[in-house]
């Protein structure tokens, strides 16, 4: 199972209006207490200065674990793990049907690759490589050819086909084996899915909001000029229409399309797609790493990060073979990390208003997880029943064939009553 952790910025703020009243609550109590304890102390005035100082500590210390549990609240994530299928013969991240990241990824390569020759040279001299399946293990892979492992060994007189081995070791993968160019381009197509999802995401949240909204912006390509020199998969599919040749042609048709255009696709291939966030005022974006991209707003910092890294996992190979309908032998399976980490400013919690201008991070990541997640697909198809049905068709369809090849033919047929008692008078 996946690595799924989510912590939402919902909890974060019930627990902030739970901390207010446990505070509002708590000091009605004392209030109340202090009363009754004065009535008390009033009998030993010399006391007093003592019991004032240690009711004061014991507050302080109250109010401050109360603060403690909300601070340590104030980090919100969400991290799952998505996958893709690569097929190292055709050189193509295969599409996989009801899995819309494997799709999207897919459609943005090949749009990529229409219109940037350079981008596809890339991909087809330097093709995906993977290291193992974790950090720490390195894995040499023994497994023998398709004809090796037809081969018989002459010394194994029960004819048996010559074991394989994979050995794992011990060590820092890809220690010596640099990134392929390709894998670059895998990332940034990768990224740029995953913020064209938060662009449809972040539209349809703020869609009834008012557009002279002082607390919100729509940020556009030219708010973001270092997202567009750091990725070229979004500065290309992002390009204005009438800067792309593809799109000359429908650009300056007699009757265009009325409105403004926020997408369009070609029967070839070609995709276009308007760059917009829409994001409480005064947000900063920024992408210190590849696969990584980062918003700083006055009351949250957020950090959504997307990346293949030449690590695999395992996909059941029955999947591969019936529901992808490949060879799962040739195929290789690509890990995707996926994370939402968000922080709230120690002082913009304690803030009553406004916070409806960022609840959309919590959506956002539910909507990121069911897109993209390996375990919510696996179980939005139902895997484990499927996966039991086609075993069992596969034992049926094998028993049939096996009944029908070991049916008589009809040259050796058994031979008739009346056959065999020619044969005897003869």
């Amino acid at each position: 199972m996946e690595d799924r952790r989510s912590e939402k910025l919902r909890d974060t703020l019930a627990q902030k209006d739970d901390f207010l009243r446990v505070v509002l609550v708590g000091a009605i109590i004392a209030l109340g207490i202090n009363l009754i304890a004065a009535g008390l102390f009033a009998l030993i005035p010399a006391t007093y200065p003592i019991t004032l100082s240690l009711g004061l500590t014991i507050a302080a210390l109250g109010l401050l674990y109360l603060t403690k549990l909300v601070m340590n609240k104030r980090h919100i994530r969400s991290t799952f793990t998505a996958f893709l299928i690569y097929d190292p013969e055709e050189n193509e991240i295969v599409p996989i049907k009801e899995y819309a990241f494997a799709y999207d990824v897919e459609k943005t390569l090949n749009a990529a690759f229409l219109e940037n020759n350079a981008l596809k040279t890339i991909w087809e001299k330097e093709r995906l490589r993977q290291r193992t399946t974790s950090k720490d293990e390195q894995a040499e892979s023994t497994l023998p050819s398709d004809n090796e492992a037809a081969q018989v060994d002459n010394n194994n007189e029960l004819g048996s086909p010559k074991p394989a081995y994979i050995t794992l070791t011990r060590g820092e993968a890809g220690e010596n084996l640099a990134e392929p160019r390709s894998a670059i381009i895998l990332n940034e197509a990768i990224e740029f899915v995953v913020l064209e999802r938060l662009s449809t995401h972040l539209a349809d949240y703020f869609d009834d909001y008012p557009d002279d909204d002082k607390y919100k912006k729509e940020y556009k390509r030219e708010d973001v000029p270092s997202l567009l020199l750091q990725n070229r998969i979004l500065s290309l599919l992002t390009a204005p229409l009438e800067n792309r040749a593809v799109f000359v042609e429908q650009t300056f048709s007699k009757e265009p399309p009325k409105g403004e255009i926020v997408s369009m696709m070609g029967s070839d291939g070609s995709l276009y797609q308007r760059f917009d966030l829409v994001l409480p005022n005064h947000t900063q974006i920024s992408r210190p790493a590849p696969g990584i991209l980062h918003f700083e707003s006055e009351r949250i910092s957020m950090t959504l990060k997307a990346s293949y890294q030449g690590f695999s996992l395992y996909i059941p190979w029955d999947f591969i073979g019936f529901y992808v309908g490949k060879n799962p032998e040739k195929m290789r399976e690509l890990l995707v990390n996926i994370s939402v980490d968000a922080t709230i400013r120690r002082w913009g919690l304690f803030r009553n208003r406004g916070w409806n201008y960022y609840r959309w991070i919590d959506s956002f990541a539910e909507s990121l997880e069911r897109f993209a997640s390996k375990d919510v697909f696996f179980e939005r198809i139902n895997w484990d029943a499927l996966s039991a049905q086609l075993f069992v068709s596969n034992r049926r369809a094998k028993a049939k064939r096996r009944g029908l090849s070991n049916k008589p033919s009809p040259e050796k047929a058994a031979p008739t009553d009346n056959e065999l008692n020619n044969h005897v008078q003869e």
